[in-house]
């Protein structure tokens, strides 16, 4: 009786203390275990769906992420679906992703990496006012590994290991059509994701014969989801023009479903037993993604250069899963991103590979939806990025892009850590003109 007593007081323990992980000043005590791929080790992942990915096309990483008033007409712009209309060729879009971050908390500096698929998208135009899109894109990825050292009267010395790992993705069909150079375009796909968390507790209290106690966590989501777009291309003098962009989707909920169980080992003289306390399968709920809308600018020169400005406000107020929004910013977030490309020359008869390339750089500042004892986090950071053309054959012509993106995300409280990053991307763009009507002399 007495050796139940203490079962059930550990579990309570172990359970009212996994609301407050990381969010009462933790001390990371063990450092992570090797890097894995898809693996990158973020300690606040834990919190909401992970953390989100920066899945836009590596030409829009070069420039700061900027992307809405992008009009590309040879690359799938997977951020703006009213875009689609103005591919002038079939375009298939894929990229890699390396990404290197250091996390610094509690004086403990912890070191993780991963690669992975970025994007994977095929454009396809059907004439010069209608075309379509399929894409594939990760959103969000979560992973930590983390230990805590504590001691109290009820356990006394005893450690909670905290690890989990999941992530959401999406695969969408777009459309768009343009008139007069306007177009509207919409995305219509299916989110889906799984997630896997643990809270480990191993004591050291021989008074309460204990061992340790686990409380896993499983979900899975799935469900349709949508975004809409919109551009406007004016031209002015001098091949000169001016983009207006607009992006947007309103909240949405998914389904979703959880397994949850708790166990406790104990010993009791020599005998090992292990009791499972707590058991709930199939259990249903709903992922609800918050409101999110952009505006975006660019006035440049046909082939030659372009400069882009953009602004993205998300409500997170909206935002849980099952019912929980712990760790979650309560209000709206804002993000700002300036970039440029430059083309030396778009005449390749005479002029040098290097006139050729495009050069790209860009700087943004965006509000996390991370929030923690009443403190939120901001990400600052820049990049550049280059694409290399590749030979050009009859009717088939393709680039590699390259985008190099560096910087920091912190609050200003500082035992809630900083996280400092550097992430590559390399993409190839493969293009070809299969619905181009030939012209004759």
């Amino acid at each position: 009786m007495k050796n139940k007593k203490y079962k059930l007081l550990l579990l309570s323990a172990l359970i009212s203390s996994s609301f407050l992980t990381f969010a009462q000043k933790p001390n990371v005590q063990e450092e992570l275990k090797a890097p894995k791929a898809n693996t990158e080790n973020i300690p606040y992942s834990m919190y909401g769906v992970g953390y989100f990915l920066n899945n836009k096309h590596t030409i829009n990483r070069g420039m700061g992420g900027v992307s809405i008033a992008d009009k590309q007409e040879n690359n799938l712009n997977l951020s703006n679906p009213a875009t689609i209309s103005f591919l002038e060729n079939i375009s298939l879009d894929f990229a890699v992703e390396g990404r290197q971050n250091n996390f610094l908390l509690q004086g403990n500096t912890t070191k993780g990496g991963t690669a992975g698929l970025s994007y994977l998208g095929l454009g396809i135009p059907f004439n010069k006012h209608l075309g379509m899109s399929v894409s594939f894109q990760p959103l969000s990825n979560m992973y930590y590994y983390a230990q805590d050292e504590e001691n109290n009267e009820l356990l006394g010395k005893h450690f909670i290991t905290y690890q989990g790992s999941g992530g959401l993705n999406k695969a969408q069909l777009g459309f768009s059509g343009n008139y007069k150079g306007l177009s509207l375009g919409a995305n219509l796909g299916y989110l889906f994701g799984s997630f896997s968390q643990s809270k480990t507790l191993n004591s050291n209290n021989d008074e309460a014969s204990m061992v340790n106690s686990v409380l896993n966590t499983t979900r899975q989501v799935g469900g349709l989801y949508w975004d809409f777009g919109a551009l406007m291309h004016i031209p002015i003098k001098n091949e000169q023009f001016i983009d207006i962009g607009l992006k947007g989707n309103i909240a949405q909920n998914f389904n979703a479903n959880q397994n949850n169980y708790a166990i406790t080992n104990s010993i009791i003289g020599e005998q090992m037993l292990i009791d499972t306390l707590r058991r709930t399968e199939d259990q249903a709920g709903e992922l609800v993604l918050p409101a999110s809308y952009g505006l975006g600018l660019a006035y440049g020169k046909k082939d030659l250069w372009k400069v882009l400005a953009e602004a993205n406000y998300t409500d997170w107020s909206t935002f849980s899963f099952f019912n929980d929004n712990r760790g979650i910013r309560p209000e709206a977030s804002y993000d700002f991103r300036l970039g440029a490309t430059f083309t030396p020359s778009k005449n390749s008869d005479k002029l040098t590979y290097f006139h050729m390339m495009n050069y790209r750089g860009g700087l943004y500042f965006q509000q996390d939806h991370l929030q923690l004892e009443n403190a939120g986090f901001q990400t600052i950071g820049g990049s550049i990025g280059f694409s290399l053309p590749l030979r050009r054959q009859y009717n088939y012509f393709a680039k590699v892009h390259l985008a190099f993106d560096a910087g920091q995300r912190k609050t200003n409280i500082s035992h809630l850590g900083t996280e400092n990053f550097i992430k590559m991307t390399i993409g190839v763009s493969l293009n070809d003109i299969w619905f181009v009507r030939p012209k004759y002399d």
